[in-house]
């Protein structure tokens, strides 16, 4: 799962859209894969995105606030968590450290065997 959250704070308080590539999210939406909500107090808005979506390079994440002065654009940068790679990095090399042993010691037995 991938969560966003942005906040702005403009006179008058602002409007945060979600964009995903070049299409703009629909207010308050909560599909499935996909929950947007924004919150106004005062001077500040705040909105927050969940997705259930792989992470990929070519994703692109921006938040935009906007009032009858002007707008701002934000884009997201995403990446990795460290932790879960390097839980998966560990797991992967674990795996190949198994079949590999596996494979040495068929081969020690297969050799053991032709030497009786």
């Amino acid at each position: 799962s991938i969560f966003c959250t942005c906040s702005a704070q403009a006179v008058p308080a602002p409007s945060l859209d979600w964009w995903i590539g070049e299409s703009a999210l629909e207010k308050n939406s909560s599909e499935d894969t996909l929950r947007e909500v924004s919150i106004t107090s005062g001077t500040w808005t705040n909105s927050r995105l969940s997705m259930k979506k792989e992470l990929n390079q070519n994703l692109k994440i921006r938040c935009e606030g906007k009032n009858q002065y002007g707008v701002h654009n934000l884009s997201i940068l995403l990446t990795p968590d460290k932790a879960s790679s390097s839980r998966q990095n560990f797991l992967t090399w674990l795996i190949k450290g198994a079949l590999c042993g596996m494979l040495v010691s068929a081969l020690l037995f297969i050799c053991l065997t032709v030497c009786l």
